[in-house]
This record gives C-alpha cells, structure tokens and sequence, in this order.
C-alpha cells in the first residue's frame, strides 16, 4: 500500500506543471481571484469525498493543479517591470552591470539600477540587455557604467506561435533590449555588493583565465570555458552546429553529466585521501565527510556554470543522494527527479515552457524507468568478473542510455528546433567516455590549481580531450543523413506526448500490464497523429514587412532575402526545411529580376501567388497596389492600403504588421484562408506589448518611446 502511495505521489509534479501549462495557454489574463476561489472549492470538495479514495485522489490532483497556475500567476505579476513601448534613438544611459556574457566578438551586458535621459524613473525598465562589439576586459560585474546605446523593446515572436521572447523577457525583468554606439566607461561601482554581482564577477575571472591558457586555440579555450563557468557565447557557431548534428549537444549543456561527475569525483577522491590518513579513518565518518564535500563541490560548480535550469535540476537530484548519504539512508531515484521537477518548478516555473527544462526532465526520467524495469537482469549480468564481460557492459550501458536518452528527448527537439540527430548513439560511445574519463577530472584539477595560478597544468591535457570531442563531432556530424530535419511539432502535440511517455514511465514496474502500457501508447499515438495533421503556413512576413515567403507546390520556401536571421531559421524550423530558395532570380536577358513559376510570380513590385484557386498579393510598391486590389483574395501590404483596397477578403498592411506583429496565411485544400498574428496567438496577457493591447484606437504617429508603469500594466490587463 505505501509503494502504491509513493508511485502516486509522483504526479504531484506533474499536476503542478500542467498548471503553469494551463496559465501559459489562456489567451486572456486571468482574474487574480480566480486560483483562491478554486483552491478553496476543491478543499471543501475533498472534505465532501473523503471516503471515496478515487475522488479524493483525483481532487488533490486538482488542487496541485490550481497550485502551479497559482504560483506561476502570481510570479508574473510579482515580476511586473515597466517594458519600452518603442525603439529609442542613441542615448547616452548609466546603469550597473548585473551579468556579462562573453561573445565571439565583444560582450552582452545586462544592466539594471538604470538612469535613462526621456524616461522617468517610474516608467524606466528594471533591467535592460545590450550588446557590444568591442571587447572590454577591464569591466566587471558590479561596475557602473556609462555608455551610449540604441534601445528598442523586446522582439516580437518571428511567426504565430513561435519562441516568445516578450515573455521571456517579461520573466528576467528586461524591458529593453539594444546595441552600444560607444566604450562603456566605468563611473564608479555599486553602492551595495550583492552575493550574485560577486558570482558573476569569479565567473568572469575564471573564463578570463581559462581562456588566457588558450592563445592558439580559440575553440578549445572557449569550450573549455563553456564546461567550467557556462560561458557558451564564445564557442564558434560551426562547432555548435556540428555538436548538435552529431547528438553531442549536451556536453556543451552543463547537466547531470557534469554534475554528477564532478561530485563523484570530489567524493571517491577525498575519500580515499581520508583513508590514508589512519586516525581520521578510524575515529571519523569518512564517507560522510566526503559526501558533504561533494556536495559543497557540486554548490559552487553550479553558482561557477551560471545556475541554469539543467544544473539546478541536477544538483538537487546529486545534493538529495548526497544527503542520504550523510544521513545513512538511501534515495529512491523516481522520487528524487519528482522532488527535483517540484522545486525548480516552484522556484522558477516559467522555466516549464523551456527546452532545458523539457529535455533534462524527459533524458532522466526515462532513464530510471528503464533501468527501474531491467535492474534484476543487468544485476545477473554482473555477476561475472570478466574483464571482457565488463567493457562489454559497458558499450551496452552507453548504448541503452544514449537510445532511452534520444528517444525520450527527440520530441522536444523536433518541437523546439525542428532537427533530429540520427547517428549520436555512434558519437556518444565516444564522447562521454573522454568527457568522463579524462575532460571533467582535468576540469577538476583546474580548479583546484587555480587558486596557485598553476592551472595551465591541467588546462592544457584537458584541451587535448576537448579536441577528440571536438574531431568526433565533426566528423559524425559528416555523415549521410546525419541530421533529420523536420517539421517543428505544435505545443498540443508535444503535451499528449509527454503525458503518455510520463504514464508509461511513473507506472509502477510490477503493474505495468498491457492494459498500462496501451493507455500511453495510445496517448503517444494521439500526439504524432495531430503532429502530422499539422500543416505549416503558406505565406509568411515578418513584423517589419521587410521579409516574406511563400511555399510552392514543390514544397519549397521561396523568400525575398535569405540573409541568415533568427526569423529565416524559425520560418525554415517549422516547415522542416534545412534551406530556403530566392523569390527572385536574374532572367535570362540580366535585365532585371523575376520569378515564374507554376504558383508563383514575383518581380520588382511584389509577388502574386496562387494555390488552391485563391489569389494572395504580397505588394512592397505603390504602382501595384491598384491592380492587386481587383485580383488577389488576400493582400499583404509593406505599405499602407487606402480605403480603396476593399474588395480583397483578407487585407494585411504596414499598420497591421506594426500594431501584432508577423503574419502567417494557411490555405487548406477547399481553399479556405486562415490569418494568424503575433498577437492574436499571444492573446491579451501581462506581457503583451502597448500597442496590440487595443490596437483599433491606436495609430502609428510620433513614436513614443516611455515605457509603461507596473500599476498601468497591471491595470490594462484587468
């Protein structure tokens, strides 16, 4: 009966998550009343139920469901923050930098405490994140700082449906976002130290070093800093890119992996020094002695990396083994990823819409349901003393983790990046065993060398370990078919998925009949059903009208420009697409530009496209608005449409792009259009932008750069 209770007890979590889940996908802000009035009907129910254990169970579900939308509502009210209603001109501003962010070229500073000439203090962001491309060593977390930047608000979703970044922002404090024009000039440094900025400012120092022992090697320096203080920014783009097509991406993630290395290897190597000192190891606890320096060990390394969700879910889970064993007990794994998952989603529940939360949480989970399930067998295997039975067990244990790991993770990178890596199994036998055998102990030896600047020493052979990793990568990354590229996976899709993989995996192992596992499959099943009756949008433009795209008959995105853009890479993600082709193509007399295909015609004035017996107008130059106007059943319009453009069914122009940002059209096979904006997806929340609040009274005039107040946000909202 309490096995029965524990393995119950494990959908508390997920009850709390489908909460946040459910807050995030309202289309309108909910009432502040809302959650109190529930919560308090479903305890009164409870009391009601109490002798029915079905209902009572299904009620306390209800009640961690109404707990995580409350917790998440009140954190997004809680983090309410004036936000830029519009991009500024060059201004010279002074704030303290809270974080810097090493890049390739030059750095990304997040300042806060700001002064803003034309903003008033109560309407000035809390915090704002600009970019430089001039490399300042000299400044540190904690600095104030001087410096002339072009601040705008945070950009808008590149399609419906896409990575909102407003929200993001909205959950950081950052109202503004923006580039520098100038050299920060350090004025003086902040009136109060806090513990973060002192964080921060050690991390920094540390990449610095690291890097410093690197001259020749850029790559390896800057991945090294990557696995020892978070610091990715630097890391080339090719290598990340060849990472992630190999199935190595997350070694550069700092995770479980690393955590638990670095702890293990604090663990068994203190305690073996203990043993050898002869009076501490028979008068002391030596084992606990070494679980608590691990456990401080890991602490630092996971303030040192930055503290991201994957660490701070790794750390509880290693810190919770770690206590146990202080405590001379031990620690059931399915309860300790439920108790991990129930403290970051407190603690940071917007973190729940994240691919770092979704993948570290969907790899570990399905890795202790499936050694939960074959444990008495791989104990029978280890019985033999065989060298040769070892490495075999071995090969075999890195091969399970890396399948059950890829499997479980693929839905979530096909929903969130659109790609699949299909030979990682072959680049992780690998990989892992130089990250664990020989990257991560000379990681360790570093720091401890640090401290007598003798790090180098360690620095160096654990550079040589980066370069096989870096060698297999490449190399895996160049095979045929090495990367799937698909289309991106709708939010409900990836839901039902993860609701049948959690059923299939929190079951508990001796109930696990077929009836159990059909219910997953089954739930599972829904998921790739609706993901493949999802069909992408057929003509695309961006908030500013300045890209567009259609997609022919033959399946590819034509666009205007195809300069790499984060925009571009999303339009590409959610068709599946690995490349998209040019509207327009030199003709043959080179006398100008156009595009003749089938469905499409395109030239120096805009784009005339046609599917399923409907006409869409894409107009970029006054000299075609009057014929399009007459033709097209949709227009899409860069420039203003008079009030003579009436005739088309759906009219789309530069005041509609401006007020909800980018635009997507479906067409369905009966010729049926559909319309989706930025904004429309998004719905009225506390974070949506000034001007898709009410936007039919608004118009586009003398910009207006004042950001609006908390008590205003709030207030718009209810």
């Amino acid at each position: 009966m309490t096995q029965t209770m524990n393995r119950q007890a494990l959908w508390l979590p997920v009850a709390f998550g489908c909460g946040i889940a459910l807050y995030f996908s309202l289309r309108l802000e909910p009432p502040v009343w809302l959650v109190p009035a529930v919560f308090v009907g479903l305890s009164v129910l409870v009391y009601i139920v109490r002798h029915k254990q079905f209902l009572v169970i299904l009620t306390i579900l209800g009640l961690f469901v109404s707990a995580g939308f409350g917790v998440v509502q009140w954190r997004a009210h809680d983090l309410a923050a004036p936000v830029l209603a519009r991009k500024m001109p060059a201004v010279e501003l002074t704030g303290t930098i809270s974080n810097i962010d090493l890049r390739k070229n030059g750095v990304r500073l997040t300042l806060e405490q700001l002064l803003i000439p034309r903003l008033d203090p109560a309407e000035t962001p809390a915090k704002i994140r600009i970019t430089s491309r001039i490399d300042q060593p000299h400044i540190r977390p904690g600095d104030q700082v001087k410096v002339r930047a072009v601040l705008m608000p945070p950009p808008e979703a590149a399609m419906p449906g896409g990575f909102d970044f407003v929200r993001k922002a909205w959950f950081q404090q950052i109202g503004a976002v923006g580039y520098t024009i100038s050299k920060a000039k350090v004025t003086g440094t902040a009136e109060e130290s806090h513990w973060r900025r002192n964080v921060a400012d050690i991390r920094q120092r540390v990449t610095q070093r690291i890097l410093r022992a690197f001259p020749e090697d850029y790559t390896a320096g800057n991945l090294a800093a990557a696995l020892m203080t978070g610091h990715r920014g630097g890391v080339p783009k090719e290598v990340v890119q060849a990472l992630r097509d190999a199935g190595l991406a997350h070694l550069l993630a700092i995770s479980g992996l690393h955590i638990g290395l670095l702890a293990g290897l604090i663990f068994f190597t203190s305690r073996a020094i203990m043993a050898l000192i002869e009076p501490l190891a028979l008068r002391h606890p030596i084992k606990k002695y070494a679980a608590f320096l691990a456990l401080a060990g890991a602490f630092a390394y996971l303030l040192m990396t930055g503290a991201t969700i994957p660490t701070q879910r790794a750390f509880l889970m290693t810190g919770l083994v770690l206590v146990a064993v202080m405590l001379d007990r031990r620690a059931l794994s399915m309860g300790l990823v439920a108790w991990a998952a129930g403290a970051v989603l407190f603690l940071s529940p917007e973190s729940l819409t994240g691919p770092g939360f979704q993948m570290s949480f969907a790899a570990v989970v399905a890795l202790i349901a499936v050694y939960e399930r074959s444990q008495a067998r791989l104990a029978a295997w280890r019985q033999g003393q065989g060298f040769g039975r070892r490495i075999l067990l071995y090969v075999l244990g890195v091969s399970l983790t890396t399948v059950v790991a890829s499997l479980a993770t693929s839905p979530v990178a096909i929903a969130h990046f659109g790609r699949l890596a299909a030979w990682g199994l072959a680049a992780n036998l690998i990989a892992v065993p130089v990250m664990a055998l020989w990257i991560m102990p000379w990681a360790l030896a570093a720091f401890v060398l640090m401290p007598f600047g003798l790090e180098h020493l360690a620095l160096v052979p654990m550079g040589v370990g980066i370069e096989v990793m870096v060698e297999v990568a490449r190399t895996v990354a160049a095979w045929p078919g090495a990367v799937q590229v698909l289309p991106a996976m709708p939010s409900y899709a990836l839901a039902l998925m993860a609701l049948g993989g959690l059923w299939l995996c929190l079951v508990r192992p001796a109930k696990a009949n077929k009836t159990g596992l059909l219910a997953g499959i089954a739930v599972i099943s829904m998921g790739l059903g609706l993901w493949y009756m999802a069909t992408p949008p057929v003509v695309m433009i961006d908030g500013d009208g300045r890209l567009y795209g259609m997609v022919t008959a033959d399946g590819r995105l034509r666009v205007n420009n195809r300069r790499d853009s984060f925009t571009l890479r999303t339009w590409l993600a959610g068709q599946g697409l690995a490349k998209a082709d040019s509207l327009h193509t030199k003709s043959r007399k080179g006398s100008g530009s156009a595009t003749r295909d089938q469905d499409l015609r395109c030239d120096s004035l805009g784009c005339l496209y046609q599917r399923q017996g409907r006409t869409v107008a894409v107009v970029n130059d006054l000299r075609a608005l009057a014929e399009d106007c007459k033709t097209a059943n949709a227009i899409v319009s860069s420039l203003p449409l008079r009030k003579n453009c009436l005739q088309p069914q759906i009219r789309i122009d530069r005041f509609d792009l401006w007020r909800r940002g980018a635009h997507a059209l479906w067409i369905s096979d009966d010729g049926q259009m559909t319309m989706q904006s930025v904004a429309s997806e998004r719905g009225q929340r506390l974070w949506t932008p000034e001007r898709q609040r009410n936007p039919e009274k608004q118009e586009p005039g003398k910009p207006k750069y004042a950001a609006r107040s908390n008590s205003n946000r709030l207030l718009a909202v209810k």
